[in-house]
């Protein structure tokens, strides 16, 4: 984009030089608002390039760059009113027709959002614990002035850890029999990963 700016740039300030040097050899005083409409005008002339989108390529047919355009074969009726009907739906309706492993998809991305969410979580009671720890080894006494609400607090920490070590191996083994269920029925392994 750049290199492409820089060269539209040069050429624009080559021509309005190369029609100041012209008038300046015509003896016309002109300035450079006028070199810039002549320039303008002169571009104007040019035909406009085509840009192509993703939205101008065919969709059923291969994309010949050379040669004659093909024309497209005759379509019965059936057909006609499939393209029709599939223009009135909408944008995320029509993706969904068009990748039927798009639930696999959606499943395993909820899934890996759920190990996701009990990792940090898990990763946060820990750091918590650690600090919790530093506090003592900074200040022992508290531990020896309240020692039963100390233990208390630690077997706590102990269960709810187990606890989300348990739930965080269940999240995984779903995962993997989603994956699995998901080769099974025949989606491409990239789409699993």
């Amino acid at each position: 984009m750049k290199r492409s700016f820089g060269i539209l740039f040069a050429a624009v300030a080559l021509t309005c030089v190369a029609m100041a040097q012209s008038a300046a050899q015509q003896g016309d005083q002109s300035s450079v608002a006028d070199l810039a409409r002549q320039t303008q005008r002169h571009n104007a002339a040019a035909p406009p390039r085509r840009t192509f989108t993703n939205d101008d390529l065919p969709t059923s047919a291969v994309v010949n760059v050379t040669g004659a355009e093909t024309p497209a074969p005759a379509r019965t009726a059936g057909e006609a009113a499939a393209p029709a009907a599939a223009k009135d739906q909408p944008a995320d309706a029509r993706l969904r027709q068009k990748d039927p492993n798009e639930s696999w998809k959606n499943q395993i991305a909820e899934q890996k959002k759920a190990i996701a969410d009990l990792e940090h979580e898990i990763d946060l009671m820990q750091r918590e614990e650690q600090l919790k720890v530093a506090e003592l080894y900074w200040d022992a006494g508290n531990r020896l002035r309240d020692d039963k609400k100390w233990v208390d607090d630690e077997q706590k920490y102990k269960d709810t850890l187990a606890e989300k070590n348990e739930k965080l191996q269940a999240a995984r083994e779903k995962l993997d029999q989603i994956q699995e269920q998901a080769r099974k029925a025949g989606v491409q392994s990239r789409a699993i990963e």
